[in-house]
């Protein structure tokens, strides 16, 4: 141990080793007190003898009488100091004296080491939850995912209205000639300054100027509907890949086969992939024709010598629908709720859970009027 008073140093001991306990001797009784002897003279102080092993605790005798006082004998000289006894047992604990005066206050001492970090404190009472933080930025849009697979093929929809009336086609080949009429009356001489004649129809009226006039209701004149004008060559429309297809012949039967497939799979197109943030919950709207005018009107690269930009129809020339949207995200996990689309194409939907996988799916589909 090393104390420090201001400039003195005082340096304690090494304690030595404890000596064995003797064994507790029976007690013995008191003896009787025998009879003070004379004082003699106080012999010089003979040197220190090593100190005898601890003997046998003797029975404790009874208590004799007290003996009388002896003469004061001279006092010797001092002895040499002998080795420090064993601590003696801890005696009882003293009452606690009076709090003494205070100290005049010491000078204060240099810092001390850091001492070790103390044990983890008990886990405090959990707060109240804060307020919700303001709204952060949206994040970039991601890269465009994969088109998803194509769904199955919905229900028959119902019978479109009827299309516009197409292009006149060409002339078709001249009928055969029909029988020769009979010869008619002999008509007025003709103008002899002039061999200019202008023909006219009036109804059924045929006349010729400087001439007569000739009715015409009675003769047979040729129609040419569809089922009867021929193809110059026949040829398949329908049956691509047949191993015998039927070639059409006339134009009825072209138009019978390719309507079915131009009025129902050629009106129906997927839209371009656009990415949807689905990491907060709330309404949002998507202006779906808008996405597509985008893509569609400016693509980021064609093939050579292609148009700048693709047809694309107007929004009033469009129907628009979703075939297929995560209820799990836009519903209760069993339905979709909360999404319609109005007759310009913005679609109107409700985030009501976010994705376990960071992905979820609406597939939309454009159909021609």
């Amino acid at each position: 141990m090393l104390k420090v008073f201001r400039e003195k140093l005082v340096l304690q001991g090494i304690k030595g080793d404890q000596g064995d306990q003797g064994i507790q001797g029976i007690q013995g009784e008191t003896g009787d007190t025998g009879a003070q002897g004379v004082q003699g003279e106080t012999g010089p102080q003979g040197l220190k003898g090593d100190q005898g092993d601890q003997g046998i605790q003797g029975i404790q005798g009874e208590t004799g009488d007290t003996g009388a006082q002896g003469v004061q004998g001279e006092t010797g000289p001092q002895g040499i100091k002998g080795d420090q006894g064993d601590q003696g047992i801890q005696g009882i604990q003293g009452e606690t004296g009076d709090t003494g005066a205070q100290g005049v206050q010491g000078e204060t001492g240099p810092q001390g080491l850091k001492g070790d970090q103390g044990d983890q404190g008990i886990q405090g009472i959990q707060g109240e939850t804060g307020d919700t933080g303001a709204q952060g930025p949206a994040g970039q849009d991601g890269q465009p995912g994969q088109a998803g697979q194509d769904g199955a093929t919905g229900a028959q929809g119902s019978r479109g209205q009827a299309g516009q009336d197409g292009a006149t086609g060409s002339q078709g080949p001249a009928g055969q000639n029909g029988q020769d009429g009979q010869d008619g009356a002999t008509g007025p001489a003709g103008d002899p300054a002039t061999d200019d004649q202008t023909l006219s129809l009036s109804g059924s009226d045929l006349t010729i100027s400087g001439g007569n006039t000739i009715d015409i209701s009675s003769i047979n004149t040729d129609d040419q509907y569809d089922d009867e004008v021929l193809l110059r060559t026949p040829i398949d429309v329908d049956e691509g890949g047949e191993t015998s297809p039927t070639n059409e012949t006339t134009v009825q039967e072209v138009i019978q086969a390719i309507a079915p497939i131009t009025s129902k799979a050629a009106r129906i197109f997927y839209p371009p992939s656009i990415a949807v943030d689905v990491s907060t919950n709330g309404t949002f709207t998507i202006d779906l024709y808008d996405e597509y005018i985008q893509q569609y009107g400016s693509p980021t690269v064609g093939s050579a010598g292609a148009p700048n930009a693709l047809p694309t129809y107007t929004r009033t020339e469009l129907y628009y629908y979703v075939t297929y949207a995560d209820p799990a995200v836009f519903g209760n996990g069993t339905a979709v709720s909360g999404m319609s689309i109005d007759a310009n194409g913005n679609l109107t939907y409700q985030v009501q859970n976010q994705p376990t996988n960071y992905n979820s799916l609406i597939n939309v589909v454009f159909v021609v009027k």
